[in-house]
């Protein structure tokens, strides 16, 4: 899952991120639920 505009907090070693230039986007690729996990 795609999730745009995360803050660059929850971001750990080895996760996927996608860097659009063009549009000015980064997308963290992690689950719903693990992104959670993290923010609490």
């Amino acid at each position: 899952m795609l999730i745009p505009a995360v803050p660059i907090a929850p971001v750990q070693d080895k996760d996927i991120i996608r860097i659009d230039i063009p549009s000015g986007t980064l997308e963290l690729e992690v689950s719903t639920e693990e992104l959670e996990g993290r923010r609490a």
